[in-house]
């Protein structure tokens, strides 16, 4: 729902969600670098750095395999929703610090929060499972559709081709980079290095 994602988001850019109120979800996946992080490791919460690359959250509503994380640890985006803050290096809320129960407490104490809760689920009780719930929401609702590569890609996609991609038909104009990086992908190089590291090129979207 559009109240459901609009919590969602509010969560998603809020810092109250670190232990020191420092980082937000928003803070490692940056609206300007397409939901990621242009740095290969993320700072966290106390200045550490996480483990792994911050995925890309564009499109996630169309990741057909449906589990999160580099591993595929998380089965849901429900279930990714909530790691993140839970962990020791990223949010900071690990057992130690009092996990998730100490989340919740202090989104129930404050006010646009109850307000929020309640405006979603009638009532304004925070809970992790409505916590996951609307991050996800909001999470899916963020879509691409009007880059350069979606309006191009737009013109050639053809549902008819064997492929259906329409590559080397992009009626606009790329960078020499972009150009580059497409070659990759398209002469299999980038899916021959993914096969060796134990993945396929699904494992990215």
């Amino acid at each position: 729902t559009d109240a459901g994602a609009t919590l969602g988001r509010v969560l998603f850019y809020d810092r109250q969600l670190s232990l020191n109120i420092t980082k937000s979800c928003a803070s490692c996946h940056a609206q300007a670098s397409g939901f990621s992080d242009e740095a290969q490791l993320s700072v966290g919460f106390e200045g550490g750095l996480t483990g792994a690359h911050s995925m890309r959250l564009v499109n996630a509503r169309f990741y057909g395999p449906g589990n999160f994380f580099w591993d595929r640890r998380a089965a849901t985006l429900e279930a990714q929703t909530i790691e993140p803050i839970q962990n020791a290096v990223e949010m900071g809320f690990d057992a130690p610090h009092g996990g998730l129960a100490s989340v919740n407490a202090r989104l129930q104490g404050l006010a646009y929060y109850r307000e929020l809760f309640a405006l979603v689920y009638g009532d304004s009780t925070v809970t992790t499972d409505r916590m996951q719930r609307a991050m996800a929401q909001y999470v899916r609702s963020i879509l691409s559709t009007s880059s350069r590569w979606d309006t191009g890609y737009a013109q050639v996609f053809n549902p008819g081709l064997p492929d259906r991609e329409g590559f080397g038909r992009r009626p606009m104009r790329m960078t020499r980079a972009e150009v580059a990086a497409l070659t990759i992908y398209q002469t299999g190089a980038l899916a021959g290095f993914l096969r060796a590291e134990g993945m396929e090129l699904s494992h990215i979207k």
